[in-house]
């Protein structure tokens, strides 16, 4: 019971400050920085449900170092991005498909960015739970979010100085690790995630942390992320963009495929 109070209240919290940030939208007509404020919300309520329910100290200084390292990457990234280059594209798209209804519509996109800062910190209740010495799980759980933590962050780089010296001249960026994936930054996050579920395998029905990666690639892939984002650019897309999807991973790194010769090729 006390679990669910304390969810409501990290939910009331959220809805009341994306119902400003909204507000703001509406004053600056800017909607970009709404990631931002989800990123610290889902920071702080994160680290609130881990000190409301864990054992051992260091655990909880392990998580708490973690997720507050995951949000000031996100949040000094996508700050830097608004301040280079203006607007996420996103939204952009969002505002000329709805037009006339994108205040009202926005209200409620802001809304479920109120319950993801919810529903992201979930993992957390059962994270910190274990009153095992520090094992294997940890181990495990740190290594893997660190892996995503540097896929994250060198995607990011990545991109941004690709579009900061491109120039227009290229499209699509396919050096570095976006030669493997067109979305390694969203693999990237869903690993750090994987890491957070996996420190609570080891604590009573931590079996359905196992659910966290999989409703997070299907919604990055199916519902949003990736998925949203090509197909928008295929609506648009040149004869690179179309070659970069026929030849790369759409999520998980691999090797991309050999570009087909022409059936009169020797």
């Amino acid at each position: 019971m006390e679990a669910y109070s304390t969810l409501a209240l990290c939910l009331l919290s959220s809805v009341i400050v994306l119902t400003l940030s909204w507000a703001v939208y509406l004053k600056t007509g800017e909607a970009s920085f709404v990631d931002v404020v989800w990123a610290v919300l889902t920071a702080i309520f994160s680290i609130y449900l881990l000190a409301g329910n864990y054992t051992v100290e260091l655990r909880f200084w392990l998580l708490s170092t973690m997720i507050s390292a995951w949000c000031l990457r996100l949040s000094t990234h996508l700050i830097f991005r608004l301040r280079t280059t203006g607007e996420d594209t996103r939204y952009k798209r969002m505002k000329e498909k709805w037009g006339d209804k994108s205040r009202k519509k926005f209200f409620f996109f802001f809304q479920a960015q109120a319950l993801f800062a919810v529903v992201f910190a979930l993992p957390f209740l059962k994270a910190g739970e274990s009153g095992n010495p520090i094992n294997a799980f940890d181990y495990v759980g740190i290594l893997v979010w660190l892996t995503g933590f540097c896929v994250c962050s060198i995607s990011d780089y990545q991109l941004t100085r690709f579009k900061l010296d491109s120039s227009g001249n290229m499209k699509v960026c396919r050096s570095g690790l976006w030669k493997y994936s067109r979305h390694p930054n969203y693999f990237g996050e869903w690993m750090v995630w994987t890491g957070y579920s996996i420190f609570g395998l080891q604590t009573d029905n931590g079996a359905l942390l196992l659910a966290v990666p999989v409703l997070l690639y299907v919604m990055i892939t199916r519902v949003s992320g990736s998925s949203h984002i090509e197909k928008a650019k295929l609506r648009t897309a040149n004869a690179e963009y179309t070659q970069y999807i026929n030849s790369t991973s759409s999520f998980f790194p691999w090797f991309p495929k050999k570009p087909s010769l022409p059936n009169n090729s020797l």
